[in-house]
């Protein structure tokens, strides 16, 4: 995640935050977390690097956020269009969310490289549903359920399901009937060039518990374990609920950015 060390280093990030509010993205995550020591909280960068500069809204950061039940650590940060930080739960919500924009350094060309895309992932329930209903949600708020391009997208939205107490996660992968045999594909149409499917997975039919029917399974759940399970889309005899986090993912030219 971004670490900013300068006044020209956060100047940089607004640029960049401004430019993806074409997609929607109002707040981004960088790589400030806030740590307890002993009964005081202090500010630290994620990968280890010496704080030497912030930009923080007036009143942050605030290290816990009370919610009358509950007090939370605010272990995450988030920057606003206009440049100042404010220190936030890591459990968060469809209005709270913020994209995620990372960022490279190559020390070698004494220059800084940001990624061309960036993937934000919204929690729209906690609770365990419907894959059909998890659809319908997405849909309703023009987000996907996620479709998984590498290992560090499936670390990513395992980060972000952790937090939740569900024991499976919906995915955008369905399965289509082409001629006698089914093949997965995302829903959003995008490539597969990546999986992490459980031994025997896909299975894409399986058999009824109380009849002699089969039922297409044309959803899949990802347990925390990570490996992938085509289950039924509808309510019946195998049906298997999971958590809803649908995914938007907003894609740039490098090098207009």
């Amino acid at each position: 995640m971004v670490t900013v060390h300068s006044g020209a280093e956060q100047a940089e990030l607004r640029k960049q935050i401004l430019k993806r509010g074409k997609c929607g993205v109002n707040l981004v995550h960088i790589g400030m977390a806030n740590r307890k020591t002993g009964n005081s909280y202090k500010s630290i960068w994620r990968d280890g690097s010496v704080v030497n500069y912030s930009n923080w809204f007036t009143g942050a950061p605030s290290y816990v956020v009370f919610t009358g039940a509950a007090t939370y650590v605010e272990n995450c940060t988030v920057v606003i269009p206009e440049g100042r930080w404010n220190d936030v739960s890591c459990i968060v919500n469809l209005v709270s969310t913020a994209a995620c924009v990372c960022m490279k350094r190559y020390d070698q060309i004494g220059s800084e490289r940001w990624v061309s895309s960036t993937t934000n992932f919204y929690i729209l329930s906690e609770a365990s549903v419907l894959g059909s209903d998890c659809l319908s949600n997405c849909s309703k708020y023009n987000l996907e359920l996620p479709a998984i391009h590498s290992k560090v997208e499936q670390a990513a939205l395992l980060q972000k399901f952790s937090l939740l107490r569900s024991s499976a996660v919906h995915l955008g992968m369905t399965n289509i009937q082409n001629g006698t045999k089914y093949i997965s594909a995302w829903r959003d149409g995008s490539l597969i060039d990546y999986s992490s499917w459980a031994s025997g997975e896909p299975s894409f039919i399986v058999p009824h518990k109380w009849t002699a029917e089969t039922i297409r399974e044309d959803c899949t759940v990802m347990p925390k374990d990570g490996q992938w399970n085509d289950v039924s889309c509808q309510r019946n005899a195998t049906t298997t609920v999971a958590a809803c986090i649908c995914m938007q993912r907003c894609k740039f030219d490098v090098d207009s950015l």
